[in-house]
């Protein structure tokens, strides 16, 4: 039997604003999403948004064994794709607005990675969904970019906005 993105329960761990945006272009694509946080806000903000929504302790091993994460008899086993939030550099960071500097132009073509030193991950288009950034890519000055790089880096791409 051929599998379908609706067969995959996806854990996300964190539901800050890139957890959140990534686990809703999940639940877009069909798969099932446990969203798990310790902070009850943006666990109440997704409580409507996903399958299912927990506040717990992710570090905690135990609590993500009784959620089923990591074991073959759970829903959310090791082979479903999991999101944790980098606790160290580099780091992503959703949510921006491209800087008019590469607005209009590929991010190949503006040297996004060895000027800035970040790699834009995702583009959102202005009304559209989460995509995969390429270095063909064209952001448009309303599209929204997920940044990842080294902290420093990512500020001072930011502050060209």
């Amino acid at each position: 039997m051929a599998r379908t993105a609706a067969d995959d329960g996806v854990l996300v761990i964190g539901l800050g604003r890139f957890g959140t945006a990534l686990a809703e272009t999940l639940m877009d694509l069909g798969h099932e999403v446990l969203g798990v946080d310790s902070d009850a806000g943006n666990v109440q903000r997704n409580a409507d948004l996903l399958t299912h929504v927990v506040q717990a302790d992710a570090t905690d091993e135990e609590v993500m064994r009784q959620l089923g994460a990591g074991s073959s008899a759970g829903p959310w086993s090791a082979s479903a794709p999991t999101w944790r939030p980098a606790s160290s550099r580099p780091r992503c960071w959703p949510g921006w607005k491209p800087p008019m500097q590469i607005v209009g132009r590929s991010l190949g073509d503006a040297q996004v990675r060895s000027r800035y030193g970040i790699t834009v991950v995702c583009i959102k288009p202005a009304g559209g969904s989460f995509t995969y950034a390429t270095p063909d890519t064209v952001p448009g000055p309303d599209d929204v970019l997920v940044v990842a790089g080294e902290t420093d880096r990512v500020a001072g791409f930011a502050e060209l906005g």
